[in-house]
């Protein structure tokens, strides 16, 4: 058989020129699979990566060991460990319901940037609460000194309904400092000029004559104000419940005579399913009067209003009782003597 020589050169050529490519194409292909690999692997990888299973502040120690990668595995293998040498919290303490952790790696305002669902923080267990700080960030609390880190551990029922606690460590002296609150909150504290908590207070949002999904009022109130030391503030109640509820509600001044008689006609014809919204309204202002009268101990145009001694005044009478057993203990449960005043 005669080849021809040229033409076989050249398609041996094209041959070999095409291999290259479409090995080319492989490699291109192989080489942009690995950059993806590369740059989604750590979060899959190891989907635990950013979370903090050992830490180590000074005076202050963290560790997670078993299984603490998830709430479930956490919460029947898990074992947390945290604290000073003088004082040491574990999730599998009687008195402790810890289902989660995190790490506060900066100053404690307001409340923790993530929402609640069924008082679950929506946070991955066992990460640091701020990210653009570094997990070994410490802030003032104590005094002026930055020596101050914190662990945020929370805890929820079946209905949904949780709590949060702030534990907070100076690393340097080993002081503590402990508070419950609502999920996802933290206390509001107050600094003095140099960066130091001179005082903090305690709000809660409830329910009020009704059942949680059906009541006709929704409230957030505050109710304690302490200083680090425990002690109950009650000027500092009474002014920061001025300030930021009453005086806003009563702007005119205590209830009119017309909205005195739509409360009344509301106790006498009680069904929450036909309130409206101005029935509603006035039924928080009514929470918010009875709230203030147990912060101060007594309101003068409540008092007088309930020494009429009427059918439709001691009406309302009653359903002021009523609201006090939704209310929370105010300081050092000074809704006793409210029952004192007017029964």
């Amino acid at each position: 058989m005669v080849t021809n020589l040229p033409y076989f050169i050249l398609n041996h050529n094209l041959i070999h020129l095409l291999n290259n490519i479409m090995n080319l194409k492989v490699l291109c292909v192989s080489f942009i699979s690995l950059l993806v690999a590369l740059a989604v692997n750590p979060a899959n990888a190891s989907p635990n990566h950013d979370q903090i299973l050992e830490l180590k502040i000074g005076k202050f120690s963290l560790s997670c060991k078993g299984d603490c990668s998830s709430l479930h595995g956490f919460r029947d293998k898990g074992i947390l460990r945290f604290g000073t040498k003088d004082k040491i919290i574990s999730n599998k303490d009687k008195n402790e319901r810890i289902y989660t952790y995190n790490i506060i790696n900066d100053f404690p305002h307001e409340g923790i940037p993530y929402y609640c669902a069924d008082g679950a923080p929506q946070i991955k267990i066992g990460t640091l609460i701020y990210k653009n700080q570094p997990a070994k960030n410490t802030f003032k609390f104590f005094n002026r000194s930055p020596n101050v880190i914190g662990i945020y551990t929370s805890s929820w029922g079946a209905t949904g309904w949780g709590s949060s606690t702030i534990h907070l460590f100076d690393t340097v002296t080993g002081e503590y400092f402990r508070e419950v609150s609502e999920p996802c909150g933290y206390p509001s504290f107050q600094r003095d000029g140099s960066g130091a908590v001179v005082f903090y207070t305690k709000s809660s949002l409830d329910n009020y004559l009704g059942p949680p999904n059906f009541s006709p009022v929704y409230l957030k109130l505050p109710h304690d104000v302490r200083d680090l030391k425990g002690k109950f503030l009650k000027d500092q109640l009474i002014r920061y419940y001025e300030f930021k509820i009453f005086d806003k509600a009563f702007e005119k001044g205590f209830f009119s005579e017309r909205e005195l008689n739509v409360l009344e006609e509301i106790t006498q014809n009680w069904d929450v399913s036909e309130f409206d919204q101005g029935q509603k309204e006035l039924l928080k202002r009514f929470v918010i009067l009875v709230g203030y009268d147990i912060v101060i101990e007594g309101y003068d145009p409540l008092r007088e209003y309930f020494n009429r001694n009427t059918f439709s005044s001691n009406e309302l009478k009653e359903l002021a009782f009523k609201v006090i057993k939704d209310l929370p203990e105010f300081g050092n449960d000074l809704s006793m003597s409210f029952h004192e005043r007017y029964e």
